[in-house]
């Protein structure tokens, strides 16, 4: 996997937006499509919202998340599948994104409790980067299941999403 940092500044005056769009020029650095994580920061006080949207033939994916003020050494993440469908197992499908907010290298571990079994996935993570753990990647899991995940550094703050979806 190719790696980029893009570095890109702005004022964004008292009581305004501001947006910025990763499939523009501005961007052109960064992979496409793109997949990675974004820092902002701040002198002072701003709120954050993340929008991500796809259209493909067969489906639309959309994901709508808040900004972190900061970090933590350990999540929860309460519901997550793999290929699970009550008829078949072309089902829904969990990815667990992790950023780690420290300016050095760590591993993070994912213990999944699913479907009676655990399953326990370790990925190093760099510096101010992220990494993904989509279920379906690792050929260990069966399909068709469901359960719960741990997430946790191996001491460095992090923050963590979890996309759920359905393709058709």
């Amino acid at each position: 996997a190719t790696s980029a940092k893009l570095r890109v500044t702005g004022t964004i005056p008292a009581l305004a937006s501001m947006t910025y769009d990763v499939s523009t020029a501005t961007f052109a650095g960064l992979s496409s499509p793109f997949l990675g994580s974004l820092t902002i920061t701040s002198t002072t006080n701003v709120a954050a919202v993340a929008h991500s949207a796809k259209q493909t033939a067969g489906y639309d994916v959309l994901s709508i998340y808040r900004g972190f003020s900061s970090g933590a050494t350990k999540y929860l993440a309460p519901l997550i599948f793999n290929q699970y469908s009550p008829s078949s197992t072309s089902g829904w499908v969990s990815g667990i994104q992790v950023q780690n907010l420290a300016s050095t290298a760590d591993t993070v571990t994912v213990t999944m409790t699913l479907s009676g079994n655990t399953y326990t996935k370790a990925k190093a993570i760099g510096a101010s980067s992220s990494v993904t753990f989509y279920l379906p990647e690792f050929t260990d899991i069966p399909a068709g299941i469901y359960g719960s995940a741990t997430i946790q550094s191996g001491g460095n703050q992090i923050v963590v999403i979890v996309n759920t979806t359905k393709y058709l």
